[in-house]
């Protein structure tokens, strides 16, 4: 049976969304059983998916609008767990963690990626492509 298409039905979920939203990392809700964890995980991508379509039809004289065809609850993973014998629903903010986060150069040239993917195929010796000999030897 699909999922119904008036926001009404997602209340609940909505709910979870803003305590959510207002918490530092997320929130956790725990359900009954495996099955209602994954219908509940359902029916909040299902809600988000409803807000979107919201917020086109809002913002349809301004595509330009961030929130045009949108949810600020996308910003949210939302992760069924097992933590001992409970199930959860845990929604949880998207967000770089602590560390260093650097930009990662272009290879300088085709051989260098494929020299980079055999070495750690640990097909290279020392970063080295090897050669195999010419095809007209196969």
């Amino acid at each position: 049976m699909p999922l119904p298409a008036n926001r009404r039905a997602f209340e609940d979920c909505y709910e979870l969304f803003e305590k959510a939203m207002k918490s530092k990392r997320g929130v956790r809700k725990v359900c009954q059983s495996e099955t209602s964890a994954f219908y509940f995980r359902n029916r909040l991508n299902w809600a988000r998916r409803l807000e979107a379509d919201v917020n086109r039809r809002v913002y349809a004289h301004d595509p330009g609008n961030p929130l045009w065809g949108d949810s600020p609850y996308y910003k949210f993973s939302i992760v069924v767990e097992r933590i001992q014998d409970r199930w959860y629903v845990t929604l949880l903010k998207r967000t770089i963690e602590d560390g260093e986060v650097t930009e990662i150069e272009p290879w300088e040239s085709e051989e260098e990626r494929i020299a980079h993917e055999l070495d750690e195929m640990g097909l290279a010796k020392e970063g080295e492509l090897q050669p195999i000999g010419d095809v007209d030897e196969i």
